[in-house]
């Protein structure tokens, strides 16, 4: 079993190379061929451990992975997630590999939010709002510049230490201003992104300014809520990984269902759908358009399969005999 790291991970898969495997992914969630049961969540006192597996047929990809998120990690100095992927062989159930998991996790989030902002924002979209600074961020941020030419990036996090380390990280891809507050920077920006574990919402939807793509990616559970109901009142098209997902996991839509504001059939449609053009993406520039992911573990296959082909083609990795 070839056991690959976090750092051969990142010089395997660029950001923006990961894109097209969600891509994939999403398509193959929609169109039936993946098959991907609930994931299994398991709630302590400080945390959840969530375990997620599933197959791609037409990618003839196969993987479990098990990711836990403990949000008072970050007080402590450590990482919020910690996860490892393993990916087997379709054919026969041999481990193939053990691949880091909470870097991947992020991999795939950020290139999920790449990919659903080049079918949702607008062609034309220069500045970003990125709520929520930890792991996630840092590869939103670049996938997102990925697929349009984002020229400021507007950061907020109520931590400052973690504000200035994005800063630090990340400033020298884009220009970066740091916020205190989030009101002006959502009014004057084209893609809002938020990645935090809050249960209030972490920016005022009546500042959304027409034609604005707002991506939603760090609640997963009915409790949480990033997004306000403002936003999905204003949204023309509310778009979603998977309806399944999203209406057992969404907190932001679960929330809006219960407030009387939302309903499912409201739903524009899954990601994928609009890949295979069962359904349309953005139609005019003035829209408010909504992605909300809870995070799928076809995404995490889809990435995981192609760190394990690259990093059988250049030999990277380290072999363990498990007996």
């Amino acid at each position: 079993m070839l056991v690959i790291s976090k750092e051969e991970v990142k010089s395997l898969l660029p950001v923006a190379e990961a894109i097209s495997c969600v891509g994939k992914a999403y398509s193959e969630l929609s169109s039936g061929t993946a098959k991907v049961p609930d994931r299994l969540g398991i709630e302590t006192e400080k945390g959840i451990t969530l375990v997620m597996p599933g197959h791609l047929s037409v990618e003839d990809a196969l993987a479990v992975k098990i990711v836990s998120v403990f949000p008072e990690n970050q007080s402590k100095n450590k990482p919020a997630i910690y996860g490892a992927v393993t990916v087997l062989d379709p054919s026969d159930g041999r481990p193939l590999a053990l691949i880091e998991g909470a870097y991947l996790t992020a991999l795939r989030t950020g290139a999920s939010c790449g990919f659903a902002t080049g079918l949702l924002a607008r062609e034309d979209a220069k500045t970003l709002t990125m709520i929520g600074l930890g792991a996630q961020s840092r590869t939103i941020v670049p996938a997102v510049c990925a697929v349009r030419s984002i020229e400021k990036v507007y950061a907020y996090d109520p931590d400052g230490v973690v504000a200035e380390s994005f800063e630090t990280e990340m400033g020298g891809e884009v220009s970066v201003e740091l916020v205190d507050q989030t009101g002006t920077a959502v009014s004057e920006s084209d893609i809002v992104c938020t990645a935090t574990t809050s249960q209030q919402p972490v920016f005022d939807g009546a500042k959304l300014k027409a034609g604005t793509h707002v991506n939603g990616i760090g609640s997963f559970r009915p409790d949480m809520q990033e997004v306000d109901l403002e936003v999905i009142k204003r949204a023309s098209k509310v778009v979603v990984d998977t309806i399944s997902g999203a209406m057992s996991e969404a907190g932001d839509l679960i929330q809006a269902i219960d407030a009387g504001v939302f309903s499912e059939d409201e739903i524009h449609a899954e990601i994928g759908s609009i890949v295979s053009g069962e359904k349309v993406g953005r139609e005019n520039d003035g829209e408010i358009t909504f992605f909300k992911s809870v995070g799928n573990a076809a995404l995490d296959i889809a990435v995981a399969n192609e760190v394990l082909k690259r990093a059988l083609d250049r030999s990277v990795g380290t072999e363990v005999d498990l007996g």
